[in-house]
């Protein structure tokens, strides 16, 4: 359970998909929650402003859980091979749902960091012949 408070105001929450609703403190039963009209994502303002009277400070958003396999992959990266002048090491992971969930050996990681790899392209100029 993650409370309303706790998440960030820029993150998005997906319509509909996870969310049961809100836990209210004095009701026994969850608050169905309603999403904004027309949209695909809406932000945890939106979300609150679509269900109005449930208190960002006390009610806790209800996520359903249940079990779902996901595919992951991190691939290092370092801007100098991208084409910038300069080194900023970063890791990125890469995850995905599979089409089956038995299937933990899904090779679409393998795909994008083929892809990836494809798409560098070293400096060719020093920091200094761009000042």
């Amino acid at each position: 359970v993650i409370r309303a408070i706790e998440i960030p105001k820029q993150v998005g929450v997906r319509c509909g998909s996870a969310i049961k609703g809100f836990s209210v403190p004095g009701r026994q039963s969850l608050v169905e929650a309603k999403f904004p009209v027309s949209k695909k994502q809406c932000t945890l303002p939106e979300l609150l402003k679509a269900n109005s009277g449930i208190d960002e400070a006390t009610a806790t958003i209800v996520f359903e859980t249940g079990e779902c396999t996901y595919c992951t992959c991190i691939q290092k990266v370092d801007t100098k091979n991208y084409g910038l002048p300069q080194t900023r090491n970063r890791t990125y992971m890469f995850v995905w749902k599979p089409d089956d969930p038995d299937n933990y050996e899904d090779d679409l990681g393998y795909y994008w960091q083929a892809l990836v790899t494809y798409l560098q392209n070293p400096v060719r100029h020093s920091l200094d012949a761009f000042i």
